[in-house]
C-alpha cells in the first residue's frame, strides 16, 4: 500500500502542461475565501478500523473540486501514506455525482474578479 502512495505522489509532482495552473491556484490558497470550517465540511473523513472513507461534500455543485479541497486531500493522503493502521482509502461523493471536476466557476472568479 505504501508503494502505491509513493507512486501517486511522484506522479503528482511531475511537470505537466498544466503545472502552471496548479502553481497559480496553489499560490491563491492562502487568500481563498473558504473558512477552515467550510473546508472541513466540504471534505469529510470517516475513520474505520483499518480504512478511511473520504467524502466530497459539495452536492449542490456536483462535488466540484476547489484548490483548498485539493490541498486538504493531499495533506490527508500524505498523513496516511506511512500509517500502518490505514490499509485502504475509499473516495466517494455526496449526492448524485462523484465529482464534476474542477470548480470552473470559482476559478473564473479567482482569475477575473480577484476573489
Amino acid at each position: 500500500m505504501q508503494q502505491g502512495f509513493k507512486v501517486l505522489k511522484s506522479a503528482l509532482n511531475k511537470t505537466t502542461p498544466f503545472s502552471f495552473l496548479r502553481r497559480t491556484l496553489s499560490s491563491s490558497l492562502n487568500s481563498a475565501t473558504n473558512s477552515c470550517e467550510d473546508l472541513e465540511n466540504s471534505v469529510l473523513v470517516e475513520k474505520g478500523t483499518n480504512s478511511r472513507v473520504v467524502i466530497l461534500n459539495r452536492p449542490h455543485v456536483l462535488n466540484a473540486l476547489t484548490t483548498p479541497m485539493g490541498h486538504r486531500l493531499t495533506k490527508l493522503y500524505e498523513s496516511w501514506a506511512n500509517d500502518p493502521l490505514v490499509d485502504f482509502i475509499v473516495l466517494k461523493g455526496n449526492g448524485r455525482a462523484f465529482c464534476a471536476g474542477g470548480d470552473v466557476v470559482r476559478l473564473y472568479r479567482l482569475i477575473n474578479e480577484g476573489e
